[in-house]
């Protein structure tokens, strides 16, 4: 199994290099730091924690994503793009990020704090899948001050971020408030355990009815039992349906405003956000709502398309100017029967010169290049909806 470990120096993040060294074979792993470009002491930071791979035996290589704003939020989810991009061109399947159960208590504070639901109160996930890759959570179960402990056992030291003593950022003031009153720490960390058993058993529930209504239809689509979805409780239908649309669409802005009670509520055709429902025979399919899918972009061996289908040509592209880009509705014709008009519409398709050479997933091959793209082309929808792997971490 090729592994990569998130590092950035600081105590959790040489933890995570200790124990991949541990439980995994040192050549299979690889640290990956991600470097912002924001801060001065990174640098240092970078440099100890390369020395700390090197003196386990462990790869190690540097990311320098563009980042689109400024504070930790932006560079977090800057991060955590530039690592699943890396892993998932590296071809590595698993990756490992430092979050450890203090971290589960704050980020609960911070959500409680926001008003959030009951839901986000439990934590942080102990696995979940993103663009293919398997996100572990290994030290959830384990404090700040055990990590500590153990890296000093161990012999390793590690660096401090300055930012994390900043009260401008909501996490290091609600970090700095925590300690100050341990009957306040022990009370969340309570709520953080009785939502988390909460979430748990939900999760449960929830995922039996997945596989009682839900089927992958092949085409990036979900396919829901329109008699059985029918007869689940009202919340669960809400579930499922904003489930089965988190997954056809990707990206979670997409759905920010989409009212899954009242859609789950009244099942109609049309679009909800980013995704799009039809009836089609005894199933409804939720799909990608067509024109929410941008223009043509260049074909390469190796890409993801509209943040769903990994396209993987094993061979030379066999010419220059080919394009991906939606089947769209004035293409649909005889694959009416396959399925419905905004499951094929958007559908991707490989082009040349408007001219379409390929549509991967229901196998339509045109042109001279034909052979060349039924035998080399793969198209993998990413992220089929699995349990999230929520753990109790305290």
């Amino acid at each position: 199994m090729q592994l990569a470990v998130a590092v950035s120096g600081g105590a959790d993040s040489v933890a995570l290099m200790l124990l991949a060294a541990k439980e995994a074979t040192p050549a299979f792993v690889t640290a990956l730091s991600v470097d912002h470009g924001m801060r001065r002491a990174a640098t240092a930071e970078r440099d100890f924690a390369k020395a700390s791979a090197e003196r386990l035996g462990i790869r190690f290589h540097t990311l320098t994503p563009m980042i689109q704003g400024y504070g930790h939020a932006h560079w977090r989810q800057a991060r955590y793009e530039a690592l699943t991009a890396y892993c998932h061109c590296a071809g590595i399947d698993t990756l490992w990020l430092g979050h450890h159960a203090d971290d589960a208590v704050e980020t609960a504070a911070i959500r409680l704090l926001a008003g959030g639901p009951l839901s986000s109160l439990a934590g942080i996930s102990g696995t979940a899948t993103s663009q293919g890759i398997r996100i572990e959570r290994p030290l959830l179960r384990l404090s700040a001050r055990v990590i500590r402990r153990l890296n000093m056992q161990a012999g390793f030291g590690w660096t401090e971020d300055p930012s994390n003593r900043n009260l401008a950022y909501k996490r290091s003031a609600v970090r700095q408030v925590l300690p100050q009153s341990e009957h306040s720490r022990s009370v969340i960390r309570e709520m953080v355990r009785d939502a988390a058993k909460w979430r748990v058993a939900s999760e449960r529930v929830e995922q039996k009815a997945w596989n009682l209504v839900a089927r992958d239809s092949g085409l990036g689509s979900i396919q829901l039992h329109r008699q059985r979805f029918s007869r689940l409780p009202a919340s669960l239908r809400a579930a499922l349906l904003r489930r089965a649309a988190n997954f056809v669409v990707g990206d979670p802005d997409r759905l920010r405003n989409v009212d899954f009670d009242a859609a789950a509520a009244s099942i109609r055709c049309g679009a909800i956000g980013g995704a799009f429902i039809e009836q089609f025979g005894d199933r409804i399919w939720i799909s990608r709502n067509p024109s929410s899918i941008g223009g043509p972009v260049p074909l390469t061996s190796n890409m993801t398309w509209d943040e769903r289908a990994h396209l993987r040509i094993e061979a030379t592209l066999p010419s220059a100017g080919l394009t991906v880009s939606p089947v769209g509705g004035r293409r649909i014709g005889s694959m009416s029967k396959i399925a419905p008009a905004a499951a094929l519409s958007s559908l991707p398709s490989i082009e040349k010169a408007g001219t379409i050479v390929a549509i991967p997933n229901i196998g339509i091959w045109r042109g001279p290049e034909g052979p060349f793209w039924a035998r080399y082309l793969r198209c993998q929808w990413l992220d089929w909806p699995e349990p999230s792997g929520f753990e109790l971490a305290l």
